[in-house]
């Protein structure tokens, strides 16, 4: 198989030759071969200026994003320039990170008071044991 890979500077063109099947025969002095269709000069700039305007539609609709970000619209604009926003933000990501410290504190001392209900002593394990404590604050209750 023959192809066509370029042309140099002076128009030759420069052929590859390929090893073919093996049962074709030898290459003789005046054998005709056949190439491969290759592109042309024409077939890349159509090519070339079909990517152009596949690159030309990418940037349109870039631009298009970066102006709606860059006039604060939508939420993503909004938080890339609104400093209120930006502060709003900061204040409730450290809310969230006291309510989290709290929320870990109040279970450790769940666990700890969980803990002390299984031990046979303490007044939190009378009050869940005993019944005759349990009653007693029903009757108090009522």
């Amino acid at each position: 198989m023959i192809v066509v890979q370029a042309s140099n500077w002076i128009n030759n063109k420069i052929l590859v030759i390929y090893g073919s099947r093996s049962n074709a025969g030898e290459i003789n002095i005046g054998d005709t071969l056949e190439a491969e269709k290759t592109f042309s000069s024409e077939n890349t700039i159509n090519m070339l200026q079909k990517n152009n305007k596949h690159i030309l539609a990418i940037s349109s609709n870039f631009k298009s994003i970066s102006s709606v970000l860059a006039a604060s619209e939508g939420t993503i604009g909004k938080l890339l320039k609104d400093e209120e926003i930006d502060e709003h933000v900061l204040l409730t990501t450290t809310s969230l990170d006291k309510a989290s410290a709290h929320i870990v504190l109040g279970m450790n001392t769940l666990h700890m008071f969980s803990k002390d209900l299984n031990k046979k002593r303490g007044l939190a394990h009378e009050l869940v044991t005993d019944s005759s404590i349990l009653s007693a604050i029903e009757v108090s209750v009522s």
